[in-house]
């Protein structure tokens, strides 16, 4: 980044001596996802930490503050760590003051900033503390005395309550180990450690970066009981379940209920998009599996059984996994068009575009084939608010080849009454006419590009979701 491209926004006089550390905690707020209100701590080697209120949208003038560490007990405030909570409308900080963890609760009142509780848990080191992560409702610290402990936050009507416990880190090293910078992955599950080896014989250190599991398989299944919202906040659960069904060649029982839909979370999507994970991991294991049954030194006929056998769990799989894709695809198409009919009537939309109006009929059509008892009242909605001329074959996608009608289609083909295929967007579920199509990066969905003339549109938003597959990012 060049220094043209950096502009003061404005100087904030923090009136310390010796500023030591600073840190930012902006209001994660899913509905307005542009918000860039929030906390500003700057800590001081006398031992200070002030809090300033900013938006850094708006002209920044007088600013608010509070000094939440007000005594000079000279004990650096080396480390500051945020999480904004949603629920409650409060910010927890973290602050490291040589060994010792505290954790203030704070919240912005009329532009004040006030503190509703504060505490000291119990998690002095021997020594200082070098490391420090924030994740959910876990702190975890790091000295170089070669200590970890584990501070869980619970918060309830404005009162902070802490558990701290010891992390027991092996790194099977033989020589001495000093722990230094420390990362909780997004849900807590894995944690990154830097860490100071000491040479017995040549008394040299070296730097290192090792990775430990910090929960336990049962927790991580816990937590993807109570999956919600996008799939992508649970990289690192799937990705744990990933390795440890490829390291076991099976899935445990709670995982296959997962995998069969017998457990449904909060969130029917998300439930869904794990399903469908889970599924495609199962098939992929049992392609492995017959493989190595191939390789091993069996007799021809129990290869043959075998092989037969998977191979017909494999076809039952495929079109279990069609199944859970058809579901995911009713969900999206459902929530698109009952967006796109609630943008149009507070709007008053007359006159819809060529292109969105063959989008919305062939969500409508597919919602009317495919749909469950729910989606009825939506399409005979939409239906009757299109007029009659714009529901003929001349409005809906015909084949760019023949000309011909589709006469089947499923999520991810279409076939035209001569035979041509073509893929389909995973967004508009129309046909696929750019080439090359975008991608998703984790399960190479393809969707049509965004184009100028969608400015403006219904389109422009729907081509800039994720994939309604998996939630990954369309490339």
């Amino acid at each position: 980044m060049s220094e043209e491209c950096v502009t003061i926004h404005k100087v904030i006089d923090s009136g310390f001596d010796s500023p030591s550390t600073i840190s930012w905690c902006r209001k994660n707020d899913n509905h307005l996802p542009s918000n860039h209100t929030g906390l500003f701590a700057v800590g001081d080697t006398s031992g200070q930490v002030r809090v300033w209120c900013i938006n850094v949208d708006n002209e920044i003038t007088n600013i608010s503050s509070l000094m939440v560490c007000t005594e000079k007990d000279l004990l650096l405030p080396n480390l500051i760590s945020w999480q904004y909570q949603t629920d409650g409308d409060v910010y927890i900080m973290a602050v490291t003051k040589g060994s010792y963890l505290m954790v203030y609760m704070l919240q912005i009142v009329n532009n004040d900033i006030v503190i509703l509780d504060k505490c000291i848990p119990a998690t002095a080191h021997p020594m200082s503390i070098a490391g420090l992560s924030f994740r959910k409702n876990v702190i975890l610290t790091s000295s170089t005395d070669g200590t970890v402990n584990k501070t869980a936050i619970k918060t309830l009507n404005s009162v902070l309550s802490t558990k701290t416990t010891p992390v027991k880190v092996t790194l099977n090293e033989k020589t001495p180990v000093k722990y230094h910078s420390i990362v909780l992955s997004a849900n807590c599950i894995y944690i990154a450690i830097v860490t100071c080896c000491t040479d017995y014989i040549t008394g040299e250190d070296s730097l290192e970066m090792n990775f430990v599991e910090l929960q336990r398989m049962e927790d991580v299944i816990k937590d993807l009981y109570s999956i919600q919202g996008k799939l992508t906040k649970y990289l690192d659960a799937l990705e744990y379940i990933r390795q440890k069904i490829s390291a076991e060649m099976e899935l445990c029982k709670e995982i296959q209920d997962l995998a069969l839909g017998k457990v449904r979370g909060e969130d029917k999507k998300a439930s869904l998009q794990i399903q469908l994970f889970l599924m495609k991991l199962q098939l992929c294991l049992g392609k492995q599996t017959v493989t190595k049954a191939i390789k091993m030194e069996v007799s021809e006929q129990t290869k043959r059984k075998d092989s037969l056998s998977t191979t017909n769990k494999q076809t039952t799989l495929s079109d279990e996994i069609s199944s859970v894709e058809k579901k995911l695809i009713n969900e999206h198409a459902l929530e698109v068009v009952e967006k796109w009919r609630e943008r149009k009537m507070s709007q008053g939309i007359l006159e819809i575009p060529n292109e969105e109006r063959r989008v919305i009929l062939t969500m409508v059509d597919w919602l009317s084939q495919h749909g469950d008892e729910k989606t009825k009242d939506t399409v005979s909605a939409i239906y009757k608010d299109l007029k009659e001329e714009q529901l003929s074959e001349l409005c809906r996608e015909s084949c760019p080849l023949c000309q011909g009608t589709f006469s089947e289609c499923n999520v991810k083909m279409m076939t035209c009454i001569n035979g041509h295929k073509f893929g389909r967007c995973c967004l508009t579920l129309a046909l696929c006419t750019d080439l090359p199509s975008r991608k998703c990066r984790h399960c190479d969905a393809p969707a049509n590009r965004l184009h100028s003339r969608h400015e403006g549109t219904f389109l422009e938003d729907l081509l800039h979701q994720p994939c309604p597959f998996c939630n990954g990012e369309l490339l």
